[in-house]
């Protein structure tokens, strides 16, 4: 039996594959280049363990090609593994890592004015999962800063709207994503702790989330705020890379969801920002992993001390912003 500290997800992409495979139209929370991911292991056995194992394998080779890129920028990788092997298993049970090494590559092509290619790289990693079209606006606005000819431009803003395209056109993915709660793992939990008002949580949308209250719309714009300040620092940035870093820990800080496999979205930025933030998200991440050895006390109960971990966590993801 498959024996591997395990998380849901793997469970949930081998049903989808075997679904696919069968001919069943399946709704999944990602859009349609995840599964591409989850089937192709699929393709080659039908035994769940050996799924995991092929799994497994596939996600290794992707963070071999991460390693590759760091290494070929010419910054030492020693610092990528290390938060790569720190967040096993979330590292090879999930879909994080793969995008996260896309957006990477697409940022390193966009430094070498290999416009056409980023973008390719980049629409794959939109979707993959949604998050990387958040990095669209900082590529237009350096190619307008720049004065990139019209072609690359406007190639880049076909790629916007064919990316968003292929996630509006997914009706369940959309209605997932527009029901989702906060989660107590969220930014939003220190707003609730300093005002001694935790609500309830419930199990919704394969996730641990709070009970929707009236005040979800004020925390929103909160949370929206800090993401587009976050946004600002990057796009005041010379350096791509460091600013591609701002620019996802923005949306990390200002979304509703802040699962623990995210941090994954920061670490290929390890080797390229300066020693203090790689210190904080490091930081982040050993914490993160402590709460996870005890997550029924931490954010199902939110019993202390293991709560107090969680809110320790999102306080390093802030100051990681500086």
């Amino acid at each position: 039996m498959y024996s591997f500290i395990q998380t849901w997800d793997i469970y949930h992409y081998f049903s989808y594959a075997s679904q696919m495979l069968g001919g069943i139209k399946v709704a999944i929370e990602y859009p349609i280049g995840a599964r591409f991911i989850i089937l192709f292991p699929r393709l080659l056995t039908s035994d769940f363990n050996i799924y995991v194992l092929l799994f497994y394998l596939q996600t290794f080779l992707v963070a071999l090609f991460g390693g590759y890129l760091i290494k070929r920028a010419g910054r030492n990788q020693w610092v990528y593994w290390a938060g790569v092997l720190l967040l096993f298993p979330l590292t090879f049970e999930r879909l994080d890592l793969y995008v996260a090494v896309l957006i990477l590559w697409s940022v390193l092509l966009f430094k070498s004015n290999k416009y056409f290619t980023s973008g390719l790289v980049l629409l794959v990693g939109i979707l993959v999962k949604i998050y990387p079209v958040f990095i669209l606006p900082f590529y237009l606005y350096k190619m307008f800063r720049n004065r990139v000819s019209s072609k690359p431009f406007i190639f880049m803003v076909l790629v916007g709207i064919i990316g968003i395209w292929g996630i509006f056109r997914d009706t369940y993915l959309m209605n997932f994503l527009s029901e989702r709660s906060p989660q107590p793992e969220s930014l939003f939990t220190l707003y609730f702790w300093f005002r001694n008002s935790i609500p309830d949580t419930i199990y919704a949308h394969n996730s641990i989330e709070y009970v929707k209250t009236p005040i979800d719309l004020y925390l929103s714009i909160v949370l929206g705020v800090t993401a587009v300040l976050g946004l600002l620092r990057a796009f005041r940035i010379k350096d791509i890379v460091v600013g591609a870093f701002y620019i996802i820990l923005a949306v990390i800080i200002g979304g509703r969801t802040l699962s623990p496999q995210y941090l994954l979205w920061l670490v290929v930025f390890l080797p390229f920002i300066k020693r203090f933030n790689r210190l904080v998200v490091f930081s982040a991440i050993f914490v993160t992993m402590i709460y996870l050895g005890f997550y029924q006390q931490a954010v199902i109960e939110m019993t202390y001390p293991y709560f107090g971990f969680l809110l320790i966590r999102n306080i390093f993801l802030l100051l990681a912003m500086i």
